[in-house]
């Protein structure tokens, strides 16, 4: 009685299955992914790895409920072709043109977020100030002074960004003694630029 309870217990956990997730990241696409009921949503953001980005930052949900790491598959009852949701609050990610993506959580208020607060955020990671920073979101450049909404930047959404240096415009920093980094732009003959007029 005992073998044969062994083994039914080693069927549950081999027995496989299909799913979908669908990952709410300003797209929202939809992966299928090949399970066991033994997995545990650790597992199921493992075999995502491959094709979403960040999915360790996600909050996986089943049935409108999030789910922690630990939960295992089998403890949600779930059928062939069970639908699973990926989000993230309050997190945006940037790409640069160089291929580097940056994440930036966006504490609250996320819908009211101004596109200019997030591109200090950038600023502090790029090197670059807001003023020449170009930020391109569904094909279109959204005002520095629009707020997520009215972009519609959702939680997890993709943005990209470029730097735009016009004519003979360039950017120097300075960092103070307590840390702070300044941002300058340099109009005209930058190698006549004196260290009295940057001062100034």
């Amino acid at each position: 009685m005992e073998t044969v309870d062994c083994k039914q217990k080693l069927l549950i956990q081999k027995k496989k299955m299909k799913i979908t997730v669908r990952v709410h990241n300003g797209m929202s696409r939809c992966h299928a992914l090949e399970v066991v009921e033994s997995d545990l949503i650790y597992n199921v953001k493992a075999k995502l790895k491959a094709k979403v980005l960040f999915i360790d930052d996600a909050i996986i949900e089943y049935d409108n409920k999030p789910l922690a790491d630990s939960c295992a598959l089998k403890e949600l009852h779930i059928q062939e072709g069970g639908q699973f949701e990926a989000r993230y609050p309050n997190l945006i990610f940037v790409r640069s043109l160089t291929g580097k993506t940056m994440r930036f959580l966006i504490d609250d208020h996320f819908s009211d977020t101004i596109i200019y607060s997030l591109k200090e955020k950038i600023a502090d990671e790029i090197g670059f100030s807001p003023d020449v920073q170009l930020l391109v979101y569904g094909g279109k450049q959204p005002k520095d002074d629009c707020t997520f909404a009215d972009c519609h930047i959702q939680h997890g959404s993709i943005l990209y960004v470029s730097v735009r240096l016009l004519g003979s415009l360039r950017q120097i920093f300075v960092r103070t003694l307590t840390g702070k980094k300044l941002s300058f732009l340099i109009d005209g003959h930058f190698s006549d630029t004196t260290i009295y007029s940057l001062k100034e």
